[in-house]
């Protein structure tokens, strides 16, 4: 397969000097970018701002922003068989970018803040019924009921579910806690997992979705 990744997080710049992020590691893209090479397929790799090390055979895109992220993968959507967005993708950006650095100025500074676009739902809207679409959902409470309202309304084919907090496994840590769910309604019961064995297993889904056509 050509197989379109994006990891990492992005950052959303306030001024000339500071930025919005998360504490996405991008260490589940690394994961997945081996288990495919190992299981020979192609990859393309849109990643925020990480500190992994990928092999020569990978086409890497490095980007910043929500925005760089979502031209860089509709852009390389179009040769993709299979799409796995495990980015951290801010959802909200500010409306204005101080030239400057914004100086101290009285005790509180109020930012205004505007959506950004969402690339996984214009992926499913766009590619669900011609590629194999997959999400990610990080969530700190009701872990299914989110991840499936997500899996359903951006048109994926499968979301892998995984809970994040301050302690544990999660953005920083080696292991993941995770379930993958399917729009078909199958249900893969992972629980706590290295990253590197739920890569293997979620491209070996990703496999079986292609090879069947979806």
């Amino acid at each position: 397969m050509r197989v379109l990744l994006a990891g990492g997080p992005t950052r959303e710049y306030i001024d000339a000097v500071r930025f919005i992020t998360n504490r996405s590691s991008g260490k589940m893209a690394k994961a997945l970018i081996d288990a495919l090479l190992k299981n020979k397929h192609k990859v393309t790799a849109v990643l925020g701002p990480c500190n992994i090390d990928c092999p020569e055979n990978v086409k890497v895109i490095g980007v910043e922003t929500s925005g760089e992220m979502k031209n860089s993968v509709m852009r390389e959507v179009k040769h993709a068989d299979a799409v796995v967005m495990c980015a951290a993708v801010a959802d909200y950006t500010p409306v204005k970018i101080s030239a400057g650095k914004i100086k101290k100025n009285g005790s509180f500074l109020a930012l205004k803040l505007k959506r950004t676009p969402d690339i996984l739902s214009e992926l499913g809207r766009k590619y669900g019924k011609s590629k194999v679409i997959v999400g990610f959902a990080a969530e700190t409470d009701k872990i299914e009921e989110n991840a499936l309202k997500k899996l359903k309304n951006k048109k994926c084919d499968m979301i892998i579910a995984n809970k994040v907090g301050r302690k544990g496994p999660g953005f920083d840590s080696g292991m993941i806690d995770a379930v993958i769910l399917f729009k078909g309604g199958r249900k893969n019961q992972i629980g706590k997992i290295s990253k590197n064995r739920l890569g293997y297993i979620i491209v070996k889904e990703i496999e079986k979705l292609n090879e069947a056509g979806k």
